[in-house]
């Protein structure tokens, strides 16, 4: 969805370049002309705009004409109100531009975000406490930010913690990751709106858990809604404890200066990922708008694993790209539904 980002300046850019015309001479002084657009994608029902410049620079659009596969239309712009692929060029004079190609995608369906931090961490960093303190005022404020703690060179390391180190280069202690896009700035306590601003947005993906425990048995079952026509997702699903007990170093200011902070309760720390860390590939045919991919597991609970204390994460993410479009939490035996934009 970066593609989108930053459509609304440059649909501004382009209503002004196609209101400034070439002067009085319409002449044609130049062998070709160029032909932009104000997107490449769209949905169904929005307006592109087309422009056209000529060898010397001058915008010509006045006095060009625009045509959506081979059907020449009324003005520079053009409202699309069926899903596809599209064909447009344009003519001034004798000159005709090279064909530009615009994917128009059905509307999309919207849905809660949700917002992941992925807290780096060790009982011997002992400027830690630092996140450890802006989790706690963050969750003061919202239950819909979901934190993971994944601990390194301590009793509750995370066995691939290393490996998702690499992938964000993490050098330094701490580091906290948000939705796996940008990095919470120091010092995170004073910056939880940073957080807490990424849950104005809305997301084309839902997450939703159904799962039971019989024994040390879990059965889980994971479906995650797309309302979008992604192209390829991932499946990321993730096991967290809370209540976790050591002692933690601490050279910040918070809880009370002492170090180390005795029985520091570690929650949210990372314990398993039952799928790949970055997350499985959704089948192919079970990926667009509108669409529902289902998925079920078979997890024995480890007997050291607290299960009143244990949750569980899921996230999506698009292809090849990192970055999470939307997450969700659970506990266990709980049973969920899709969220909707509030």
């Amino acid at each position: 969805m970066k593609k989108f980002m930053h459509k609304a300046s440059l649909l501004f850019l382009l209503l002004i370049f196609s209101c400034s015309g070439s002067g009085d001479d319409e002449s044609q002084t130049n062998e070709y002309i160029d032909l932009f657009i104000s997107s490449t994608e769209g949905f169904v029902g929005e307006t592109i705009i087309f422009s056209v410049f000529d060898g010397e620079g001058n915008n010509v659009s006045a006095s060009s004409d625009f045509f959506v596969d081979d059907i020449k239309i009324a003005s520079n712009t053009h409202t699309f109100n069926t899903t596809g692929t599209y064909n447009v060029y344009a003519n001034y004079g004798q000159l005709t531009s090279e064909n530009r190609i615009i994917e128009i995608y059905p509307t999309p369906i919207t849905f809660k975000q949700n917002v992941v931090v992925e807290d780096f961490t060790g009982t011997w960093c002992g400027w830690c406490p630092r996140v450890s303190e802006a989790v706690r005022l963050l969750k003061q404020e919202t239950s819909d930010a979901i934190v993971v703690a994944i601990h390194q060179g301590d009793p509750m390391q995370f066995s691939q913690e290393g490996t998702i180190r690499a992938a964000f280069n993490i050098t330094g202690f701490p580091t906290a990751l948000i939705n796996r896009q940008e990095r919470w700035a120091s010092p995170q306590p004073l910056n939880v709106s940073q957080v807490t601003g990424k849950m104005s947005g809305k997301s084309y993906a839902s997450v939703a858990m159904e799962s039971s425990v019989s024994g040390d048995n879990l059965d889980l079952k994971v479906k995650v809604k797309m309302g979008f026509s992604y192209k390829s997702m991932k499946l990321a699903v993730y096991m967290i404890e809370d209540g976790l007990i050591y002692d933690q170093r601490n050279f910040t200011t918070y809880y009370g200066a002492a170090d180390p902070v005795r029985d520091f309760i570690h929650d949210d720390v990372l314990r398993r990922s039952l799928t790949n860390v970055f997350g499985d590939d959704l089948p192919s045919d079970q990926v667009g708008h509108d669409k529902t991919y289902t998925r079920d597991f078979v997890y024995a609970i480890p007997p050291n694993y607290d299960k009143s204390k244990l949750k569980l994460v899921a996230f999506v993410t698009t292809g090849a790209d990192r970055d999470i479009v939307n997450v969700r939490q659970s506990k266990l035996g709980e049973t969920q539904d899709f969220q909707p934009v509030d």
